[in-house]
């Protein structure tokens, strides 16, 4: 498995266009098959937008004007707005090129995890992931782009390391405020990986913490524009979503499963009945003001519960809910669930391979791809878990698992122990 760098920028070629070419014939099967995407919150704000109605999205019987993340329904208005009302296709085509074009980011950092092997593999795992696939060419849903802004991420924060440059810290910063824009979890490991950075210590002290602080800048720079608005739209501080007490109640209440399902398609909202005829009657901001109070009832009243559910979450981030593929066809559950399996067992492999024989710098880069991984499967277990909250991150464990078949593939290959079939060089 030793080829020249050419022949390894070739091959990951071959892997992003094949993984545009799965994804523009799936899609195509499901447009012959007259299949039209699934429609979420993102397509209704996204012609509101279009038509100059605002971010709105009726929910719960009511208005919502900051019910989600914005920068994917503001993608979607601008397609709207480019090709006509209610032309999904053009959408679906830029899901299709961001998923494709994943593959090069995971072939990038697999390179600087443990060699461009690595990398391939986990390019070619992603190209034919059966979870991106779905989302980037039948849903109209920003999982493909959270998880492309997650590995720039890491990408980002793992070139930070031993530089003081202050315009790498900047766009490192937007880089992130860009990521919360779509996916807020991402919260969760800046300062985890600022702190691993500092830890380090390839910099002075003093000059990081300046790198730091325009690191914030940025984040602010792309971020407080939003909070801004909905100050001026709501008349008080909502960072970037009106729901979320709404998303931290659906996993912190009385008759949480951890997931937003209690039991077939039953949503854990209808547990309570006199809540939810109640909840229609109220506003956007009233609504988040009941759920808050709610949550914070049980977590004073129900402590110990919390705690439990708090892990039984972690544990379905990790793993399978009972509530997994209530709304996939069965057939889907278990070939996902074989493929999750062998990801995870390659993943663990990879890691163990990664901390034997990985020189210093390959360690380091696994210990910031650890803590991120960590970071926003602990933070999404704080609200409520769904098998998509973990496929944000899952590439990440492909960055691993390339690690793993790579040293499986040279162990066979020469029929000799870790120490001669190593992989990290």
């Amino acid at each position: 498995m030793v080829l020249s760098g050419t022949n390894n920028r070739f091959i990951i070629l071959i892997i992003i266009a094949g993984a545009l070419l799965i994804r523009i014939g799936v899609f195509s099967y499901f447009t012959v098959k007259g299949y039209e995407p699934q429609m979420y919150e993102y397509d209704d704000i996204a012609l509101n937008l279009a038509e100059g109605e605002g971010f709105l999205n009726v929910y719960m019987g009511a208005e919502f004007y900051s019910c989600t993340t914005p920068l994917y329904p503001f993608i979607c208005a601008l397609f709207f707005k480019l090709f006509g009302l209610l032309n999904h296709t053009p959408i679906m085509l830029f899901q299709i090129i961001v998923s494709s074009c994943t593959c090069l980011i995971l072939f990038y950092l697999g390179r600087k995890l443990s060699g461009d092997p690595a990398g391939i593999i986990a390019a070619g795992l992603y190209a034919v992931h059966p979870g991106f696939i779905i989302y980037s060419t039948a849903k109209l849903h920003p999982l493909v782009l959270d998880s492309f802004l997650f590995l720039l991420t890491l990408a980002a924060f793992i070139g930070l390391v031993g530089k003081t440059r202050m315009r790498d810290y900047l766009l490192t910063g937007m880089l992130v405020g860009l990521c919360m824009l779509s996916r807020s979890t991402v919260i969760a490991f800046v300062p985890i990986g600022l702190i691993w950075i500092m830890v380090l210590k390839k910099s002075p002290l003093k000059k990081l913490i300046s790198c730091f602080s325009v690191l914030f800048a940025g984040i602010l720079i792309i971020v407080l524009p939003w909070s801004v608005r909905n100050y001026i739209v709501h008349g008080q501080f909502i960072f970037i979503t009106s729901t979320d007490a709404e998303v931290f109640w659906r996993g912190n209440n009385i008759n949480a499963s951890g997931s937003s399902h209690m039991d077939g398609r039953k949503m854990v909202l209808e547990g309570d009945k006199s809540f939810s005829f109640m909840i229609p009657h109220f506003g956007e901001t009233e609504k988040r003001y009941i759920f808050r109070e709610r949550t914070g009832y049980f977590l004073r009243d129900h402590t110990c519960l919390a705690v439990l559910l708090f892990f039984k979450k972690l544990y379905y981030f990790w793993w399978f809910s009972p509530t997994v593929g209530v709304q996939y066809p069965k057939g889907y559950v278990i070939p996902y669930r074989l493929f999750y399996i062998a990801l995870l067992v390659s993943a663990i492999l990879g890691m163990r391979v990664i901390l034997k024989t990985g020189n210093m710098s390959q360690v380091e880069n696994f210990v910031m791809l650890l803590l991120f991984v960590l970071s926003v499967s602990f933070f999404q277990s704080m609200f409520y878990v769904e098998g998509r909250h973990r496929w944000g991150i899952e590439p990440m464990l492909m960055l691993l698992s390339g690690t793993g078949i790579v040293y499986l593939i040279r162990s066979i290959i020469t029929g000799r122990g870790d120490k001669e079939a190593m992989v990290c060089s």
